[in-house]
């Protein structure tokens, strides 16, 4: 049985990974980043997809506005690849996008959930300021 908690868990600390990612490069999260694929999406097994899903899905039934279609479709396809059975399902060739895509949405989501204004888009990182003025008065 899965474990929601867990789940939840793991789906912010994939958000605020991914969230970082942006503010980091200041650019969008590339879909080839090796962390990652190396740290996440590659180590993820059935079970804790299945936690993340279910935390997901428990998610979309307390909060249904912090889903977009998208979204809920995107959780459908990770859930139906999860379903197939076969060891680290949703680390196939054939399943990877759906993977992808199921990250997305846990960022997304979390961010709507989290009041987070971040989009996937370059030029995200705040500025950095100067404080020359600070540094040498006249």
């Amino acid at each position: 049985m899965a474990n929601a908690v867990k789940g939840l868990e793991q789906v912010f600390d994939v958000a605020r990974m991914l969230n970082s990612v942006i503010t980091d490069t200041n650019e969008p999260i590339n879909i080839n980043n090796k962390q990652i694929w190396g740290e996440y999406l590659h180590v993820f097994s059935n079970e804790d997809w299945d936690n993340m899903l279910t935390a997901l899905e428990e998610m979309q039934d307390m909060e249904p506005g912090a889903f977009r279609s998208h979204d809920s479709a995107n959780i459908r396809q990770a859930r139906l690849n999860l379903d197939m059975s076969k060891p680290r399902s949703l680390d196939k060739r054939e399943t990877k996008r759906h993977a992808w895509a199921a990250i997305m949405t846990m960022r997304e989501t979390y961010n709507r959930c989290a009041g987070i204004d971040l989009p996937n888009a370059a030029g995200q990182a705040p500025k950095p300021t100067n404080n020359y003025s600070q540094l040498f008065t006249q």
